[in-house]
């Protein structure tokens, strides 16, 4: 008897969170938001490279192809020493959102 008992219970639905908890989830919302930054897509120069090289939080080449890492200060300077190499298609979409300084035009007066 002690199974048809079991059976038959509902399971418990999770009440609503109360106004202080939804608060602190939004602000945790608003500040995961904020920390986010933006991502490139990056190879490795080599398969030599491939095996060596990692991100601290982004990790490790696969085996083959590129990977997202976020556009850090590492990131940065591993393009700088050549090590990895941006995408084509990224590297035209960062070029086109970058304007080419205009010359400066001498002040006549």
């Amino acid at each position: 008897m002690a199974n048809e008992h079991e059976q038959h219970e509902q399971p418990k639905a999770k009440p609503e969170p109360s106004l202080r908890k939804k608060r602190q989830l939004e602000q945790m919302a608003k500040v995961k938001k904020a920390r986010e930054q933006p991502r490139v897509r990056v190879s490795p120069r080599d398969d030599e490279m491939r095996k060596i090289i990692k991100h601290p939080r982004a990790g490790a080449f696969r085996s083959s192809g590129s990977l997202e890492w976020p556009d850090d200060t590492f990131t940065q300077r591993r393009l700088r020493e050549g090590v990895v190499t941006l995408e084509a298609s990224r590297e035209k979409q960062v070029e086109e959102k970058a304007p080419a300084a205009a010359p400066a035009q001498p002040h006549r007066g």
